[in-house]
């Protein structure tokens, strides 16, 4: 017994060592770093990142060095340029209107933390066509299953058949085949419009589904083939995107309101990287990002074309990493690529490894020497 116990306290302080040395060491030597905010310029057609906002008018360099204020971004800056009358009268030989410049700028982002997080599979369906104006909130909720949709009455709780058959049938007449593989939606009544959920079945062919005047509507969509890993429902102001598509090769993909699905240059795997996006009337900028650093894509807003790329390594750490040195691994429980909280060994090293096992062959050996030159004195 009191082998066992002497054996457990052993496997806890090992445990214990894994997970609290790194993380206390780590913060200790932690130093902080941030990377300019970067966007691409219409003006100067390059990117140009922020490099002081201490004064009134914000200080861009572009990649060449040159120096410009928030200007050369008219289109994010445009309510501070137009408070100060300072908004140009043509911006690349074309004029815009407030009213377009502001439906037209559109923003975002996925982090891998958003895409790994298990979600129950319940869904609240807006009426997408609203009696009023705005949006109303949710009165049922789709519940996914393998065999089909469960619709459920808010108020109460109960199953409606009679809506859920509805959508079956609505579903099984574009050739739905179920279980749903992904759903992508925002229920939020925060929105001008909603345009429901965009799924894909079982056999990876993608739908759009809603509700509309209290009933199902769905239509099939022509993917060509392509093999939909992540999905991502806009629902933008200026109604120019259904969504954005992710394949099994990382590639980035839109699919407008035409219901045209547009090829990028984009690369990004959202399972391990962050996605930010922001555009306006002209162009979009894509950032890519993980631990390593950042990726920049501009996009030509008509076509998606790649007007320019750039990348930004993140500056290696100059400090001393010692518990790869004197640990095997690090134990951690929690991760920046998902919400769970769960054991799990990170940032094995061979070296900490066999360091580990030399210090405890010494230590064997040196209890058994003692052991033994104590015996032998008795």
């Amino acid at each position: 017994m009191k082998k066992s116990g002497s054996i457990y306290l052993f496997i806890i302080i090992a445990l214990l060592t894994t997970w609290i040395v790194p993380r206390l060491y780590y913060i200790i030597t932690a130093k902080s770093y941030s990377t300019p905010f970067t966007l691409y310029s219409c003006i100067t057609e390059d990117f140009v990142s922020l490099t002081d906002n201490s004064g009134k008018d914000f200080i861009f360099t572009d990649t060449h060095g040159h120096e410009y204020g928030d200007s050369v971004l008219p289109f994010f800056y445009y309510r501070v340029l137009n408070s100060r009358n300072n908004i140009p009268d043509t911006i690349n030989g074309r004029q815009f209107t407030g009213e377009e410049i502001e439906r037209n700028n559109i923003i975002f982002s996925s982090t891998p933390r958003d895409v790994n997080t298990e979600t129950p599979n319940v869904y609240l369906l807006l009426e997408s066509n609203p009696p009023r104006l705005e949006l109303e909130d949710a009165k049922y909720a789709m519940v996914s299953r393998r065999d089909g949709f469960k619709i459920i009455e808010m108020h109460d709780n109960t199953f409606n058949e009679s809506l859920e058959t509805a959508f079956k049938e609505a579903l099984d007449s574009v050739g739905f085949r179920f279980p749903a593989s992904i759903v992508s939606g925002n229920p939020s009544t925060r929105k001008s419009y909603d345009e429901g959920y965009m799924l894909t079945d079982a056999d990876g062919s993608l739908f759009h589904l809603k509700l509309a005047d209290g009933k199902p509507w769905v239509e099939r969509i022509a993917s060509n083939g392509l093999s939909i890993k992540h999905l991502f429902i806009t629902e933008y102001e200026n109604r120019s995107s259904l969504a954005y598509i992710f394949d099994s090769n990382n590639r980035l993909y839109v699919l407008d309101s035409l219901r045209n699905i547009i090829r990028t240059d984009v690369i990004a795997d959202v399972t391990r990287q962050e996605v930010f996006l922001i555009g306006n009337i002209l162009d979009y900028t894509v950032r890519v990002s993980d631990t390593g650093g950042e990726d920049f894509w501009a996009l030509e807003t008509n076509g998606l074309k790649t007007l320019k790329t750039m990348r930004r390594d993140y500056p290696e750490s100059d400090s001393f990493d010692l518990p790869k040195y004197i640990l095997p691994a690090r134990l951690a429980l929690n991760s920046l690529f998902d919400t769970s909280i769960r054991p799990r060994f990170e940032d094995f090293s061979w070296v900490g490894l066999g360091i580990d096992v030399c210090i405890i062959a010494i230590v064997v050996f040196s209890v058994k020497l003692f052991k033994r030159r104590k015996k032998d004195s008795e």
